[in-house]
Parts: C-alpha cells; sequence; structure tokens
C-alpha cells in the first residue's frame, strides 16, 4: 500500500479524516513519532530522549538497543494516545550511522557508529585517488561522513561472521523481519550506482567490501513488510525506510508534498503538515554530479521544500 497525502486538504478544526498513519524520526538526541490523519493534521505525539556518547579520538558512538527500544516505545504511546486506526508505519532515522550486528539473532554485536564519526578518516586518506571515480558513480565526495568507511572502520574490529550495515537495516530487521534498506539511504553509502540504483561492485571494491553482505534495495514507495510490534490492534505496514520530520532550524531534511505532483510515498508531518517522502537523495546526488563544470558538492544537509525547489546547506 501506498499512502498518497496532500497538506492543502483541509478539514473542520477537530475534525480527522480517515485512518491514522505512525511517523517515527528515530534521531541523534531522540526519537519522535507521530500519528497523522489522511489530511496531515497531528492527532498524537511522543517523544523519547536517546543518549550520545562522544568519544577522545574522533569516535560518536549510541546503544543501539536503546535506539530500538526508543523506537518501539514512542511509536506505542503515539498510537496509545491517538484516536483512530492507525494502518501504517513509515520510519526515519539516522542515514549515516553503522553497526555490527548478529544476522540469525539481531543482536546487536557493537556500538551504533554514529554519522559524526570520524574514526575512519585515515583509511578514507588512502583512497584520495579513487575519490573522482567514487564520485562519477555515486556523486558524492569521499569523505568519513559516508556509510562505507564507516562500514570498512567497523568491519575490521568486528568478530568473523557479524553483519556490518547501516541503522535502518538493522532496525527494519527487528520492525518487519527483513533487513532492507531504501533508496534514499542507499544513496549515502558512497556504493550505489546512481544510474542503476544498484550496489556498485567496484566502489564497494574500492572500500574492501563485499556487495553480497550489503542489505537489499527496496525503493521509497514499497511496502517494506508487515508487522505488530507496536502494541497496535492489527499489524501495521512499514512503508518506506527514510523519511526525515523536519525541525523549526532546519536540521533534518523536509520534503513537501506539492498539489499535482503526481508523487507518493510515506508521510509524516511538520508544523500540522504532511511530507511525503520520496527518492529524494539519489536524485540529488545524480544532480550534483552531473551539473555543468561539476560545481555543486553535496554537504550532509539537504531540504526539498514547496514544489521542486531544491535548497543545499
Amino acid at each position: 500500500m501506498v499512502v498518497s497525502l496532500s497538506p492543502h486538504l483541509t478539514t473542520s478544526p477537530g475534525e480527522s479524516v480517515g485512518p491514522g498513519i505512525l511517523a517515527i524520526d528515530q534521531g541523534t538526541s531522540g526519537t519522535k513519532a507521530l500519528v497523522v490523519d489522511e489530511c496531515g493534521e497531528v492527532l498524537s505525539c511522543a517523544e523519547i530522549p536517546v543518549s550520545l556518547h562522544a568519544l577522545g579520538d574522533g569516535g560518536v558512538q549510541q546503544d543501539p538497543r536503546e535506539l530500538l527500544e526508543s523506537v518501539l516505545a514512542a511509536g506505542r504511546q503515539a498510537i496509545a494516545e491517538s484516536s483512530v486506526e492507525v494502518v501504517a508505519a513509515g520510519l526515519a532515522n539516522q542515514g549515516e550511522t553503522v553497526l555490527a550486528w548478529d544476522g540469525s539473532t539481531g543482536e546487536a554485536l557493537s556500538p551504533a557508529i554514529s554519522w559524526q564519526d570520524r574514526r575512519s578518516a585515515d583509511f578514507v586518506a588512502t583512497l584520495a585517488e579513487h575519490e573522482a571515480r567514487l564520485t562519477q558513480i555515486t556523486g558524492l565526495p569521499l569523505d568519513p561522513y559516508f556509510i562505507a568507511p564507516k562500514l570498512r572502520w567497523l568491519k575490521d574490529r568486528s568478530p568473523s561472521g557479524a553483519r556490518v550495515t547501516s541503522l535502518d537495516a538493522w532496525l527494519n530487521w527487528h520492525l518487519i523481519a527483513r533487513a532492507v534498506t531504501d533508496v534514499a539511504t542507499a544513496s549515502r553509502s558512497l556504493v550505489l550506482d546512481l544510474d542503476t540504483r544498484t550496489w556498485s561492485e567496484e566502489a564497494a571494491g574500492i572500500f574492501g567490501l563485499d556487495v553480497a553482505a550489503f542489505p537489499e534495495i527496496v525503493t521509497n514507495a514499497a511496502d517494506f513488510g508487515v508487522k505488530n510490534v507496536f502494541s497496535n490492534p492489527k499489524p501495521l505496514e512499514l512503508l518506506r525506510g527514510l523519511l526525515q520530520i523536519g525541525n523549526a532550524k532546519g536540521d533534518d531534511w523536509i520534503l513537501d508534498f506539492f498539489a499535482g505532483s503526481g508523487t507518493t510515498g510515506m508521510a509524516c508531518a511538520y508544523e500540522g503538515r504532511a511530507f511525503i517522502g520520496v527518492e529524494r537523495d539519489a536524485a540529488v546526488a545524480r544532480f550534483a554530479r552531473d551539473a555543468p563544470g561539476g560545481h555543486v558538492r553535496l554537504a550532509g544537509r539537504r531540504r526539498w521544500h514547496s514544489g521542486v525547489r531544491r535548497i543545499w546547506s
């Protein structure tokens, strides 16, 4: 099931239309969960703080079990406080955060290595000769910020046989019993081929990684799976894997659905409006890669807002 919402639809004050959608943003400082109706009205909200540990060597990490528990607790609280039937859920998470885990049991075998972590910088410096080719394939600059350098750094320090992936694949394994990622998250890896939207064996090889160990990529509008982990009367469909809930300072990505666009995806809400997740990161990366003169460089934050206007910061 794909949900298409528009913030331009309006209802009378206090009126709720149709089923509810659970939107969860697992962020660096906390997990936020909202239940919104079909017109983007926020019906309930819950927030669970999480801890962050900064180390002296450039390391920044979190307890993955705490992150998972915060997702479950915030989602359950938001559902319990809503007044409508909740039929689907969408999950946002820290896209460039990684961890090692047991692929059979789901047990976390390492801390969650935060997107802020810079401990792979020395390794990245050894790959300078490959930067132009990596950018050609992935649209990204070579930087420890992205997923692949962290995967290699953590793989070298993990038990043999451990599965090392981005955080979303591990969360999805616990939420729907599928270790999948979406195109948007994959495009932050330095391993996604932007033209085919598949893992690039060439790029993975540069980092000493095997694409066979990578999670399956699904489209952003795909049904990820169904499982009842939120104490809801019936299982929820997880529709997509990366959907950021913005804030007033613009620290997170914001995707604004616009009338007549024909785009569909999963929804969350921001200041009482609905936002739609599309395959934004891959498209932005392709735009930056193919820009005339190569003058566009991607930073860590992007915002799509009010139609197709693109803003980089």
